[in-house]
């Protein structure tokens, strides 16, 4: 398995970026795409499979390549705040009374690591499985997530292989070396940025997690060389935000207000 957990895109411009580059520059072809239920996610995976097919349009090598359904699921939403979702420090030290009415306590982290647990169990293992049992082509996977939630989701991962079998195998000098010495503690995902890996399974093992002899490549950590060159140039020139309000809408809204 090739497998890419890329955290979405701030903006329009960046996640569209970022599927161009995944598509053309890198050239990959993805069998499977999974996405958060939560709008930025959605829209990365929208653009990562709207360049693919872009590019599959514009292939004349008789590619059998087929463009997949992005497959959102609520397993891989960003940690919850609950209550605390939005706000500063200090409010959240004033407001963070469970006694309040209507107060949602934050997820904990044992909460997340059974989602991400779960992922992995429903997703990802049949298809690393899949690959052990037959000669079908290699699942090349993009999971499009948040932040916090990556970083549970890849130390689960990294948790199911045997100590000494996940490496770190960068194939470009641009890519950035660990900020930690364990693999398994990513520290951050930037912008629109992936670890990518691959997952080599020699030999199947019915009725366990891991093959003998499975090893993990990771290949980038929080890659994001395809915003490298990107330019800032004033509001008047970014593309169409779905978030934005017209000023006719924003002054009806204060009026309303008042």
């Amino acid at each position: 398995m090739h497998l890419l957990l890329i955290r979405h895109g701030e903006t329009e411009h960046n996640a569209e970026r970022l599927g161009k580059a995944l598509a053309e520059t890198r050239g990959l072809r993805f069998t499977h795409i999974f996405a958060s239920t939560l709008q930025r996610a959605r829209l990365t995976a929208d653009s990562v499979q709207k360049h693919q097919a872009r590019s599959l349009a514009n292939d004349d090598s008789g590619s059998l390549h087929k463009v997949p359904q992005v497959v959102q699921s609520g397993l891989i939403i960003e940690h919850d705040f609950g209550s605390f979702e939005l706000t500063t420090k200090w409010s959240a030290l004033a407001d963070g009374d469970p006694d309040t009415p209507g107060f949602r306590p934050r997820e904990t982290a044992d909460a997340m690591k059974r989602r991400a647990d779960r992922f992995i169990e429903d997703c990802l293992l049949p298809l690393v499985v899949s690959e052990g049992k037959s000669q079908a082509e290699e699942a090349v996977v993009a999971v499009l997530s948040h932040g916090m939630f990556l970083k549970q989701l890849w130390k689960s991962i990294w948790l199911r292989f045997r100590p000494g079998s996940v490496s770190f195998a960068p194939t470009d000098g641009s890519i950035p070396p660990p900020s930690s010495s364990s693999l398994g503690e990513i520290g951050r995902w930037s912008n629109t940025a992936y670890l990518e890996c691959t997952i080599r399974r020699p030999r199947p093992s019915p009725g366990a997690l891991v093959a003998k002899g499975e090893r993990d490549f990771v290949l980038a950590i929080n890659r994001s060389d395809h915003l490298h060159d990107l330019k800032r140039d004033g509001v008047g020139n970014s593309p169409y935000d779905v978030k934005q309000q017209s000023i006719k809408a924003f002054f009806s809204q204060q009026t309303q207000d008042l």
